[in-house]
């Protein structure tokens, strides 16, 4: 049987051969109800026979229409694409893909249609027997350690699903991986991280860097009273890392503490002001940091009203220039209103 999608060789162009892959394995930790192998044989001519089984399992024949999908509700991706462009790309790329499965055996191939135009179609033929579902094609030796790092399945260290939300890979710094699965390179992030759930779209590769950056700052606000924790983060801090860019939404008031503490032993007891404040003393920090340190309590911070020509301190100098030798009831007052403002904070 011959299936026809239409795809020409220019479809995903920007998509590669390990991109393909990714998308086969995908599939196999999407199939929460079986297991699934990944393996790597011996180099023979310069190129690598690697196989993706998935044990006890067969693959219906609905699922080689474009938009129907056997994967869970929340699932990475669900959109019925996965395998057919993992096929085409790797048949694109002359990686010579084959898919076994119950009696059939699948090849794919760019063939012209009524337009004139080689677009990809995958055959369907008679094959041996087979009670599991089997991917197996070519792939050049000297790409391996690549497919290793970006699909750590087939490595000898694999990342797996996160334990938690998200997990943070220090070995493995600004990679970003969703569920062991390479994603991006992000070179604001100080350190890699693992990630149970991100949407992707149906590119795969577009995260959101508000969304990471979101859940890698919950992630290390939980862990701000650990032993170093408040330190790792101040320096990530001060660096403008996007690890921890939006901590002071998720910080309690402890982790703020602890937070402070790191600041003090690393600055001293000084007074902190906002990185764009024009008071001419105490010390700049950006936004992030100063509104966890004035959270905390524990540091002494400058006020809004220091602010040069804020109507504090246009009142002050007028007292200063104009006041009455003796002080009238009005005036008085004015100075009364000085010293209270004084304990306002920001």
């Amino acid at each position: 049987m011959k299936i026809d999608y239409n795809m020409t060789r220019a479809y995903r162009a920007h998509w590669d051969k390990i991109d393909a892959v990714r998308e086969l394995v995908q599939n196999c930790i999407d199939n929460h109800n079986c297991r699934s192998t990944f393996e790597i044989e011996p180099s023979v001519n310069g190129r690598v026979l690697v196989t993706v089984t998935t044990k006890g399992f067969t693959l219906p024949r609905k699922v080689f229409a474009l938009g129907v999908s056997e994967k869970p509700d929340g699932a990475i991706g669900g959109f019925g694409e996965g395998f057919k462009l993992a096929m085409m790309i790797l048949t694109r790329d002359g990686l010579e893909p084959v898919i076994r499965f119950d009696k059939q055996t699948v090849i794919g191939s760019f063939t012209p249609n009524q337009l004139e135009l080689n677009t990809f179609h995958m055959f369907l033929n008679v094959g041996n027997p087979c009670e599991d579902t089997i991917f197996h094609f070519f792939f050049p030796e000297d790409e391996i350690d690549e497919l290793k790092r970006r699909v750590p399945v087939f490595s000898d260290h694999p990342i797996g699903r996160p334990k938690h939300a998200v997990d943070v890979l220090t070995r493995r710094p600004r990679e970003i991986f969703i569920q062991g699965l390479w994603v991006c390179d992000i070179e604001q992030f100080k350190h890699g991280y693992n990630f149970e759930r991100l949407d992707l779209g149906t590119d795969r590769k577009i995260a959101s860097s508000f969304g990471m950056s979101w859940e890698t700052s919950r992630m290390w606000a939980k862990k701000l009273t650990s032993v170093g924790v408040a330190h790792e983060v101040l320096n990530m801090l001060e660096d403008e890392m996007l690890d921890v860019c939006h901590i002071d939404s998720h910080a309690t008031k402890d982790g703020c503490k602890a937070l402070a503490k790191a600041f003090h032993d690393k600055f001293g007891k000084v007074t902190i002001k906002s990185l764009y404040s024009q008071v001419g003393f105490g010390q700049s920090v950006g936004s992030t940091l100063y509104t966890c340190l004035a959270k905390s309590g524990a540091v002494e911070i400058t006020n809004s009203w220091q602010e040069p020509n804020t109507p504090f301190k246009q009142l002050e100098r007028m007292m200063a220039e104009h006041g009455p030798k003796r002080p009238t009831r009005l005036s008085k007052a004015v100075v009364g209103m000085l010293d209270t403002s004084k304990k306002w904070r920001k």
